[in-house]
């Protein structure tokens, strides 16, 4: 495009400039910045290579979502053996981001805690995430499926996958944060995990991404 530069008096003393032919340039989307605190499933364990994750689909379909993945494998909120629990307080302190959205509770039902305090740790995790400077939304997912379930066995401390799923409901609505059903984001088929139980296979996370970007877009900007 050629801008053909034209001057046209303009105050008393002052010469105009007028640009003709010029546009405007448009705005970059705005971008937004999310925290995912999870566990090894949120982390990619099994998945073929970081483009079949979960984070790594979301990001190519949402080309503004800038996603700080913060999971590991063994994160809770209540912490186990080898692993002490996920700190809320490192999430709150990576400023600038728009959204939080909270992954745990699989690995917090093999450790079997009592169910209030699993309930009384995970509502303390999100009142330290909306304790941020920034104020970020939060957004609680529940556990997706996992093998146990077929038999709706109960962990050690006598609690059931739905039970620990309700108890993050109950938190999280409490306290007017939005709830993503976990359960229905992968099929409840151990075709679709890589180790017939607990982390998807490509297959899984393909849905899992899916299922999670339709729940999930509504909630957040853009």
């Amino acid at each position: 495009m050629k801008v053909r530069l034209v001057a046209a008096p303009a105050l008393p003393g002052l010469l105009g400039v007028v640009l003709i032919g010029a546009t405007i340039p448009k705005l970059p989307p705005a971008r937004n910045n999310m925290n995912f605190a999870g566990d090894s499933i949120m982390q990619g364990v099994c998945a073929t290579n970081a483009t079949a994750t979960v984070v790594g689909r979301l990001t190519y379909i949402h080309p503004t979502w800038f996603i700080r993945n913060y999971s590991y494998a063994g994160a809770s909120v209540t912490g186990l053996p080898a692993v002490p629990a996920m700190n809320p307080s490192a999430i709150a302190e990576l400023f600038g981001a728009d959204t939080d959205v909270v992954f745990l509770g699989t690995n917090d039902w093999s450790g079997a805690p009592p169910l209030a305090k699993f309930a009384s740790a995970y509502g303390n995790f999100l009142d330290t995430l909306a304790g941020a400077p920034n104020k970020p939304k939060v957004i609680c997912v529940t556990p997706i499926w996992r093998c146990e379930e077929e038999g709706n066995k109960s962990n050690a401390a006598g609690y059931t996958m739905d039970a620990l799923r309700s108890a993050i409901a109950t938190a999280c609505h409490s306290r007017g944060d939005p709830v993503i059903d976990g359960l229905k984001l992968v099929p409840n088929d151990r075709s679709y995990y890589f180790d017939g139980c607990l982390h998807p296979n490509d297959r899984g996370y393909k849905n899992f991404a899916s299922a999670l970007d339709t729940a999930l877009s509504p909630l957040v900007t853009p």
